[in-house]
């Protein structure tokens, strides 16, 4: 379709300052939407602990060569899609059954934290693989559920995609920030302490899973 160009002068300048404003949601304004960023921000920090380090605690803590990597870090993979998948789908409907959200979302946030802890303390890669199974499940079913109560906790409807923009960089900032915290913890006890970092990013989703209970508009 043809878009006629709007007349000059029809809009104010479009500063930088003003995009910048244009992501900002007041938390006091909208106390729920805030809880929500705050609980997806903590519950992905944790999440990228796993996602951003796996490669090298397979390397470092079970001594696994270049060559064979690879191969571990596809089957981890593989188990944890799986059950990424069954989560999002019995989530969503038990969720949906139910009309009740927060439950969901505080208990995936656990699960999560239960499979860093897990991983923190794994020794062989079969308990590797364990571990991010139940971290699969859990995420999958986090994804479901939060997905809909962030729908529902959006401040404007007229504005919906954009704030849906800003909860998306609760769970994509983490994973730029999450490498530059990382080095902090592996660095305890003289290096390679992938069990302080895991148990990090499980008190990081528990943090995000009790957050998320302070939201009052959603049951």
């Amino acid at each position: 379709m043809k878009d006629r160009p709007a007349r000059p002068g029809a809009f104010a300048p479009y500063s930088f300052k003003e995009f910048l404003r244009s992501f900002w949601v007041s938390p006091r304004t909208h106390p729920d939407f805030a809880w929500n960023f705050a609980g997806r921000f903590l519950v992905f920090t944790g999440a990228s602990c796993v996602t951003s380090y796996q490669v090298y605690f397979l390397m470092d803590r079970l001594g696994y060569s270049d060559d064979d990597v690879s191969g571990k870090v596809f089957a981890g993979t593989l188990a944890m899609v799986a059950a990424i998948v069954l989560g999002s789908l019995l989530g969503g409907q038990l969720s949906d059954r139910s009309g009740r959200r927060k439950p969901y979302v505080l208990g995936s946030s656990l699960v999560m934290a239960v499979s860093l802890g897990m991983i923190a303390s794994a020794q062989s890669f079969g308990t590797y693989v364990a571990a991010l199974v139940v971290f699969g499940f859990g995420e999958g079913l986090y994804l479901s559920v939060d997905m809909a109560l962030a729908a529902a906790v959006l401040p404007n409807p007229e504005e919906s995609a954009k704030d849906m923009g800003v909860l998306n960089i609760g769970n994509a900032l983490p994973q730029s920030l999450v490498p530059m915290i990382a080095p902090a913890f592996l660095a305890i006890g003289g290096g390679g302490n992938y069990g302080a970092l895991f148990l990090f990013g499980a008190v990081c989703a528990v943090l995000g899973a009790f957050a998320v209970q302070f939201i009052r508009s959603v049951k």
